[in-house]
């Protein structure tokens, strides 16, 4: 096996892992219908007779009647089964049945046994074995008996007929002989007078010409009772052999009563359709994952995108989120905020892993105090969010003064009295007034609050985030901001300049490379300010059972 041929086929066993449950949906749904179906088809059987066709054994008749000879050929055999399909063959069924009134013509009398007679014949099946003589006629109904009924009377129908059409034969054939012998008798009678005038007339004269005359009468009426005599003996033998006709066909094997149901057949039926339901599994899986527009990999970022990947960010269950004590202002007073701090609590975990992750790549700014570090998303705030406040906590537990940012306002909730960043920059409060601390390390937390009305989000200005960055830049080592989504470009393209470099964190199997892409170029971040990107709410068993890699 060359090796681009191993390259697709573990391409395409990665699609069916990744697709297997759709596979199994479809297996399972398509051979419930099948089974649904079968369970309301009725049991049919199918008996068979068998027919030989010889013409040896009228070769007598044939004979005598002059009827030319012609071998079974193909078209002769299609002809013999056409006629075992013909009505003629139907109503000397319907007579050895003796289910249908017939008219003296031998027409159905009514509708109703013309509709019999088509039902009758849907049963009906005749066809020739191989290339032999042999026609087999089988026939299906809903009762073994019934079946074997049918296509004995079919076959001894089709024997009866021939049997008619060659006494029929041999009746036209009588008919002629007897007009024949009386002309040939009133011939060989006129002949015999002919002689006895002319031996009357010339008794008494010998002479050369009448001798030769006579002659020839005589021989006259010599030929034609010559013909009579053969006409006679083979008349005698035509009517011998009319006497008990004999067809050119015989049924060679009668039809019993099957043992077992032709039909359905639950195991064909049952294989086909689990053929086509894997089948049709096969091809709805290829299809949907060939036409995927969902970032599931690494490689279709750093492939597509040319963005760097830090890692994946778990997927947690409600039972794993635990949240942070209330949050306590730097003058005493505390408030309760919407963050959690799973790094903390397990920091073995793979959640504790990817914020690691980040802290490994802050190493690449070039700055040595005052970093300026920011991280977007397009379908996934709650996640940014907390992954930000973790990468805080981490960073502030090693000694490192920082500050952790939400300029997110949008995503803040709806309590009026919340007051943040957004209140900073439209001049309601001053920094200190609003600044948070964390009750497990020195981190500060300064939360987005709320824009009361138009001017608080009109003070967004580039001008205003410049200022504000400036006051912050000495105090702190790492300032790191949980930035609006990247569908808020211009709120971006005002912030974003003022940063040294930013994460962009997508959610595993929603965001898509298009819509990456676009908001990407829409919100004017430049290429070289990307630190690299997460894909989070992951499902890390997923991701190995279908792309065969650990996260």
């Amino acid at each position: 096996m060359s090796i681009e041929s191993a390259i697709d086929l573990r391409i395409f066993m990665s699609i069916l892992r990744r697709r297997l449950l759709l596979i199994v949906i479809c297996f399972f749904v398509l051979m419930g219908g099948a089974i649904t179906a079968i369970s309301f088809l009725k049991d049919e059987f199918t008996a068979e007779a068998k027919v030989l066709l010889d013409k040896k054994l009228s070769g007598a008749v044939l004979d005598v009647s002059q009827a030319p000879q012609v071998g079974l050929d193909r078209a002769a055999i299609e002809s013999e089964i056409e006629i075992l399909h013909s009505q003629t063959v139907m109503d000397t069924v319907l007579e050895l049945l003796a289910t249908v009134p017939r008219s003296e013509t031998g027409e159905f009398t009514s509708q109703t046994s013309f509709q019999q007679y088509q039902s009758l014949l849907k049963g009906l099946a005749v066809s020739r074995v191989g290339d032999s003589y042999v026609l087999r006629i089988t026939y299906t109904a809903d009762t073994p008996d019934l079946a074997a009924e049918m296509a004995n009377a079919f076959a001894n129908a089709y024997i009866k007929e021939q049997r008619r059409v060659l006494a029929t034969q041999s009746d036209q054939t009588l008919s002629w002989f007897q007009n024949k012998l009386e002309e040939l008798k009133k011939m060989a009678k006129k002949a015999d007078k002919s002689v006895a005038d002319f031996r009357l007339r010339y008794n008494t004269q010998s002479s050369e010409t009448s001798l030769n005359q006579l002659n020839v009468l005589v021989k006259e009426s010599e030929t034609y009772h010559q013909i009579l005599n053969d006409y006679l003996d083979r008349y005698a033998t035509m009517n011998q052999e009319s006497s008990f006709p004999v067809s050119e066909s015989r049924v060679i094997s009668q039809a019993l009563p099957p043992p077992e149901r032709s039909h359905p057949k639950t195991v064909i039926l049952l294989g086909t359709a689990s053929i086509v339901a894997l089948g049709l599994g096969i091809i709805l899986a290829l299809f949907i994952d060939l036409n995927e527009k969902s970032i599931r990999r690494a490689g279709q970022l750093t492939a597509d995108l040319a963005i760097p990947f830090i890692g994946f960010v778990p997927r947690l269950k409600f039972w794993q989120k635990v949240k942070t004590q209330p949050l306590q202002l730097i003058d005493g007073k505390s408030v309760i905020k919407e963050q959690y701090f799973y790094a903390l609590q397990s920091p073995r975990s793979d959640y504790a892993v990817a914020v690691r992750g980040m802290a490994a790549h802050l190493s690449q700014l070039a700055t040595s105090a005052g970093a300026r570090l920011g991280m977007t998303n397009i379908d996934s705030s709650a996640e940014s969010r907390n992954l930000m406040y973790n990468l805080a906590e981490y960073l502030a537990m090693g000694n490192v003064d920082c500050i952790y940012i939400d300029t997110n306002f949008t995503y803040s909730g709806d309590d009026q009295q919340s007051k943040g960043w957004i209140n900073l920059l439209a001049g309601e409060v001053d920094l200190e007034s609003v600044l948070l601390k964390s009750q497990h390390s020195e981190l500060h937390i300064l939360p987005a609050g709320y824009a009361r009305n138009i001017q608080a989000v009109s003070s967004i200005t580039s001008d205003a985030v410049k200022i504000f960055f400036q006051q912050l830049v000495g105090r702190y080592d790492f300032i790191l901001v949980n930035l609006p989504d990247l569908k808020s470009s211009a709120d971006l393209q005002i912030i974003t300049p003022h940063l040294d470099a930013c994460f962009v964190n997508l959610k595993w199997g929603k965001s898509t490379l298009a819509s990456t892409q676009f908001y990407l170029h829409k919100s004017g971040i430049a290429a070289n300010k990307i630190l690299g990107t997460l894909l989070s709410d992951a499902n890390l068993r997923k991701l190995k059972w279908h792309y065969g890699y650990d996260a």
